[in-house]
C-alpha cells in the first residue's frame, strides 16, 4: 500500500513562498543596494466596524529604475516584529494566513486586484484598503498591518518594502463615522 503525505493547506502555500524568497535572494539587488528607497503614509489609522471606511495609503519611491515598476500589498494580523525576509528584501510583517492570502490572491479589504498595481512615472501610487459596513465584531481592537512592496513587474522582484501601515478596528468613531 502506498502512503501519500500531504502538507496542511497553510504550510503548502507558505513553503513555495519561502523557497522563492530564498532563491530570489541571490538574484537581484534590493533598492537600498541600488540607492533607492520607498515609504508610505496613510490618511487614517482607525476604521469603524459599524460604518466601515477606507484607509488611503500613499506610496512614494525614490531612486528605483524608471521602467517596469509595480507594487504588491502584503498584510498581517500577526504584528510586525520580528518581520520576515521576502525575496531579496525584508518586510516588517509576521507571516500568517492573511499574509499568505494577500501574497497569493489579495484580500476582501483590497478590492478587485488592488493588491497588485503599477506605480506612476514618478514612482508613486495610491492604495485603498476598504472595510465594508457591519464588519465582524471580532475585529474590534485588532490591528491589521499592510506594507507596500514596489517590485519589477515582469519578474515580480521586490526593490524594497515600505514601513508598516497599521489600521485598528474600532466599534465606532473611526473613518467613515
Amino acid at each position: 500500500m502506498r502512503r501519500v503525505f500531504s502538507l496542511p493547506p497553510l504550510l503548502a502555500r507558505v513553503l513555495p513562498l519561502l523557497a522563492l524568497s530564498a532563491a530570489a535572494h541571490l538574484t537581484l539587488p534590493d533598492a537600498a543596494a541600488a540607492g533607492g528607497s520607498c515609504w508610505a503614509s496613510a490618511d487614517t489609522r482607525v476604521i469603524s466596524v459599524t460604518t466601515g471606511g477606507t484607509q488611503t495609503i500613499a506610496v512614494r519611491t525614490q531612486g528605483l529604475p524608471p521602467v517596469g515598476r509595480g507594487y504588491r500589498v502584503l498584510g498581517s494580523f500577526a504584528g510586525t516584529s520580528p518581520g520576515t525576509p521576502f525575496f531579496s528584501t525584508f518586510v516588517p510583517l509576521n507571516p500568517d494566513r492573511y499574509f499568505v492570502r494577500t501574497y497569493s490572491v489579495g484580500s476582501r479589504f483590497l478590492p478587485g486586484d488592488s493588491h497588485l498595481g503599477a506605480l506612476d512615472a514618478n514612482g508613486n501610487g495610491v492604495i485603498r484598503v476598504v472595510v465594508p459596513p457591519n464588519a465582524p465584531n471580532g475585529l474590534i481592537g485588532r490591528t491589521l498591518h499592510h506594507v507596500v512592496v514596489p517590485q519589477q513587474l515582469l519578474v515580480q522582484q521586490p526593490y524594497c518594502s515600505t514601513q508598516d501601515i497599521g489600521m485598528t478596528f474600532a466599534p465606532r468613531g473611526g473613518a467613515g463615522d
